[in-house]
């Protein structure tokens, strides 16, 4: 049985319209955002037609295809995070510490961790800095 929300985002794909935001399999679809997944299930939405795709760098990673700077560094701190704690790997608070003109470099401040109990994440801080490669193809 699937959702209701996830039958109508199904419906308006097949009426070619717009969805506000990509279909999401019906055993995702209760996750908000892309915080916690992993990287290949990052890589594999579908991001929503009609917006500009930029190229973003972060040292250290491979370039990443974003619709913004901040979608860019979520998925820079998750890789951060499950590169240093494996699976298990997860992201708190990201914060933009500091910007360039124009929002080209973006330094940006992330909690990675791994969940220690029910509501706690142990880890540390890390900070990265996010450059605009270039925009879409």
């Amino acid at each position: 049985m699937i959702s209701f929300a996830y039958a109508l985002q199904l419906w308006a794909l097949s009426n070619h319209e717009i969805p506000e935001t990509p279909p999401l399999s019906p055993r995702a679809s209760h996750r908000r955002g892309t915080r916690n997944l992993s990287p290949r299930a990052l890589r594999c939405r579908v991001p929503s037609r009609g917006c500009q795709l930029n190229l973003y760098a972060c040292s250290g990673f491979k370039s990443v295809r974003a619709d913004s700077i901040r979608d860019a560094a979520e998925i820079f701190a998750l890789r951060s995070a499950r590169r240093t704690f494996g699976r298990s790997g997860r992201v708190g608070p990201l914060n933009a510490s500091f910007w360039d003109y124009k929002y080209r470099d973006v330094e940006f401040e992330a909690f990675v961790g791994y969940r220690s109990g029910r509501n706690e994440l142990s880890g540390r801080n890390v900070r990265f800095t996010v450059y605009l490669m270039g925009g879409d193809k």
